[in-house]
Order: C-alpha cells, then structure tokens, then sequence
C-alpha cells in the first residue's frame, strides 16, 4: 500500500499546485494511525516512503487537520 501511495505522492510533489483532494482527506487518517495509533510503522516499513512521510507532514500542518486532531471532545 505505501509503495502505491509513494509513487502517488512523488508524482504529486512535483507538481507546481499544492492541491489537496477527497482522497487525502480521506486517507491521512488511515495512514497516521499505522504507525501513531497501531504502533505498525517498522512492520509496514513506512520509514521507507519518505515522500509518505512528508505528505502526513504536510497534511498534519494543515490548520483544519490541527482542528480535527488536537480538539478535545466535549462531554
């Protein structure tokens, strides 16, 4: 999956726009978490897709992500 994802995204690094689309939206959670939240990122070998890794980056930067990841739930 992330040698797919790698090809993707250094193709998409490239590019002059910094586009982010649906299919970011709704992938950079589920990639965050392999490593974040399962604990999975040496088994995946995610260290290897450098540019994987600096698109999480990247959409980690983003202020609605920061929104979504760093608000805490009322309740």
């Amino acid at each position: 999956m992330f040698g797919q994802l790698g090809h993707c995204y250094q193709f998409a690094a490239n590019k002059i726009t910094d586009d982010y689309s649906i299919a970011d939206i709704a992938t950079f959670p589920w990639v965050r978490v392999v490593d974040g939240f399962y604990g999975a990122g040496e088994l995946a070998s995610i260290d290897d897709f450098k540019c994987v890794n600096a698109w999480v980056s990247r959409c980690e930067a983003r202020p609605a992500s920061k929104v979504g990841l760093y608000t805490r739930l009322r309740g």
